[in-house]
């Protein structure tokens, strides 16, 4: 007997006693967490910190995988002599494999975006939290969400799933 609760969770067993999410194939999209991030943001700080741009999932299975997308809109700089600077986190933690480079495009007040996409494996089943944190590289302002305004405000955002192993 399989139960669907009203959030959507599935429970009870089959007739071979593995649980139905746990029958799904490999690569499978197990859940979906997607927030996003409409606030002008500004740093002038030269050390990393958080954007504001983050997501909580808690795996299921310890042998998931999590993909992560990130969609960093309306950055741009004071002057033209800077750099955005991101990274990716996972509990506070940088993953210097996921660091990207400096977006050196970016032209005063040119507004850009950066995407992210990455398959981590985090071996777990505890609550992680993904984030972009990032940093000046001169000491100049530099903005995130930075066009227009109101209803039109560029928007950043994140989308976490987790996909059976």
């Amino acid at each position: 007997m399989i139960v669907l609760d009203g959030n959507g969770a599935i429970t009870g067993l089959t007739a071979t006693g593995i649980s139905a999410v746990q029958q799904l194939p490999s690569g499978s999209v197990l859940q979906v967490v997607q927030v996003s991030y409409p606030t002008q943001t500004t740093t002038t700080s030269t050390t990393l910190s958080a954007t504001g741009v983050s997501a909580i999932i808690t795996p299921k299975f310890a042998t998931s995988k999590i993909l992560m997308f990130a969609s960093m809109n309306g950055v741009s700089c004071a002057n033209s002599n800077n750099n955005a600077h991101f990274e990716i986190y996972r509990n506070g933690v940088s993953q210097s494999y996921l660091e990207d480079a400096l977006m050196n495009t970016l032209t005063a007040f040119g507004n850009a975006g950066a995407s992210y996409q990455y398959l981590d494996s985090p071996a777990s089943t505890s609550a992680l939290t993904y984030a972009i944190w990032w940093k000046s590289q001169t000491g100049g302002t530099v903005y995130l969400n930075n066009y227009a305004s109101g209803a039109n405000r560029t928007v950043s955002a994140m989308t976490l799933m987790e996909i059976a192993g």
